[in-house]
């Protein structure tokens, strides 16, 4: 075995690995699968792991796994009578009940509100944020139909456009700092509403230099 990769790993284990394959004493790694998504994504940013599977570092790619927070971050479970019936969190219940928190719905909103005003879906905001991320070098996708398979894979079609409009990310980086880590908080409700919080989130987008607002 020369190449091995990683999963659910902390920066000192990566480190670990690293140090021994080093030594000759285990295969060289060059991959991290890890969970990265728009709701999941500090544990790696500021965590330490971003430091130390970059290339300055260790040069460990990451393959992030469920990119769509297990399907919610396609929207489709806000209107639960609505999402189809054979979707997961529908056919298992309680499977990943943590991305039904109050907050994290909250979070779902304001990013399925902040695709729509940019002229595309919820799924296609996901996915080309986790394609974009100079660090990620494959996603695990868990599609369930050509359908899915075809929107999942069109996504790239909108990396683009992450690239080109600083106000997508400025959006982003809003939502994602006043409802951080959305599904890892107690399962109460943030003060503002939704229509408070994307007010506030179009204002970053129009002026990056304004007031931020408190977290929730």
């Amino acid at each position: 075995v020369r190449y091995c990769g990683l999963s659910n790993e902390t920066p000192y284990g990566v480190g670990r690995f690293c140090e021994l394959a080093r030594q000759g004493l285990g295969p060289k790694v060059v991959s991290i699968q890890n969970s990265y998504h728009l709701m999941d994504r500090n544990v790696f940013e500021s965590g330490g792991l971003a430091e130390s599977c970059s290339p300055r570092h260790y040069n460990v790619g990451l393959m992030a796994y469920s990119p769509l927070a297990g399907g919610a971050l396609t929207a489709k479970y806000l209107d639960w009578d609505a999402a189809p019936e054979n979707a997961r969190f529908k056919k298992f219940s309680g499977y990943m009940g943590r991305y039904n928190y109050p907050m994290a719905r909250k979070a779902t909103s304001l990013y399925d509100m902040l695709a729509k005003d940019k002229g595309m879906s919820a799924t296609e905001l996901a996915l080309a944020w986790v394609y974009s991320r100079e660090f990620v070098t494959s996603t695990i996708i868990g599609a369930t139909s050509v359908e899915q398979m075809k929107e999942n894979i069109l996504a790239l079609n909108k990396v683009r456009d992450l690239r080109e409009d600083e106000t997508i990310i400025r959006g982003i980086d809003a939502i994602n700092r006043m409802l951080s880590d959305p599904m890892k908080l107690p399962p109460v409700d943030a003060q503002a509403s939704v229509p408070e919080m994307w007010t506030s989130v179009q204002d970053i987008m129009d002026d990056p230099q304004g007031k931020w607002p408190a977290t929730g």
